[in-house]
């Protein structure tokens, strides 16, 4: 807990201080910032204890209220900003080392993410806004690499209610379709619910759309799978498509996360059948070697696609 005080603390500060020497701050920190932004107006308005703020484990629903993260990434356009800026990093050495916190720090005419972003969330920068008597404003880049660089000002606001919502969508292509899958199910284990998945989320289970999996599984079922699973669900059964493939438990029997597989990418007049999410998950991530997966009815799965599913205008 003090930890995470002193931690969001320094940041403050930091992010005053690279404001005012001109820096644009990028990637997960503009997220996390706009998370704990929005639910420390929560806590508050909830009038809950001031010395529970930065407690990890009270109050779960207002969790996102401070920044967890040691990570900060910034660029300087000019290299002037930077020298004035390191002045403060000289003087604040320790208290940088004794909480641990990573900077990454670009100098660069380009604006960030410098085409390098996975998510359209992190595509969103913070910066100074003097000229309007701000002292902050968030904007999209115009340098993603995506259609949407020449149209920030139209989807700025739907990204930032998106991120309040922890929703986004993945927009690359250019890795392997393992590797995409794991950044993926990465995210989605952090409590982001990716939009534009090569697959469709039928059934709420924990509170958004997608299913809790860990990367890492080894595809062996456990036996606390019924009981974590079983939640808050309805049933999506039917005549034809009434059991999971995979595991054969019948949909209807429990309320774990179903997801709809379709044949065709663009899904009009698709064959299509349901399955288990976890069920799924552990067997594509058997695949690991492959160019692209196959579920058990032989479909192509590749999340090569999740950049031409993408649904912001």
């Amino acid at each position: 807990m003090v930890y995470f005080k002193f931690l969001n603390e320094f940041f403050n500060i930091l992010e005053k201080v690279i404001l005012n020497n001109n820096g644009i701050i990028y990637d997960t920190y503009v997220c996390d910032r706009i998370l704990a932004s929005h639910y420390t107006k929560i806590y508050y308005n909830k009038n809950l204890p001031l010395n529970r703020f930065y407690d990890i484990n009270y109050d779960n629903s207002t969790i996102h209220r401070f920044i967890k993260s040691n990570i900060i990434k910034f660029s300087f356009k000019d290299s002037l900003d930077h020298i004035n800026f390191y002045s403060f990093i000289s003087n604040n050495t320790k208290i940088i080392n004794n909480l641990n916190i990573k900077l990454e720090i670009t100098i660069s005419s380009d604006e960030p993410p410098f085409k390098n972003n996975n998510y359209i969330c992190y595509g969103l920068l913070l910066t100074n806004d003097y000229e309007n008597d701000n002292e902050f404003k968030y904007y999209y880049s115009n340098n993603t690499g995506t259609p949407y660089d020449n149209n920030s000002l139209n989807i700025t606001s739907k990204i930032i209610t998106d991120v309040i919502n922890k929703r986004t969508q993945y927009i690359r292509g250019f890795y392997s379709n393992y590797e995409i899958f794991t950044d993926i199910y990465k995210m989605i284990n952090n409590g982001w619910i990716i939009t534009n998945l090569p697959y469709i989320i039928n059934i709420n289970v924990n509170g958004n759309d997608n299913v809790n999996v860990n990367v890492n599984d080894n595809g062996n079922d456990n036996e606390n799978d019924n009981e974590n699973d079983n939640r808050n669900g309805n049933d999506n059964d039917n005549d034809n498509n009434d059991s999971c493939p995979i595991c054969l438990e019948k949909f209807k029997t429990t309320n774990k996360e179903i997801i709809t597989l379709y044949e065709n990418i663009h899904r009009y007049n698709s064959n299509n059948y349901r399955i288990h999410h976890k069920c799924l998950f552990k067997y594509l991530n058997m695949q690991k070697n492959k160019t692209y997966f196959k579920c058990p009815y032989r479909y192509k799965i590749d999340f090569n696609i999740c950049k031409y599913l993408i649904t912001y205008q």
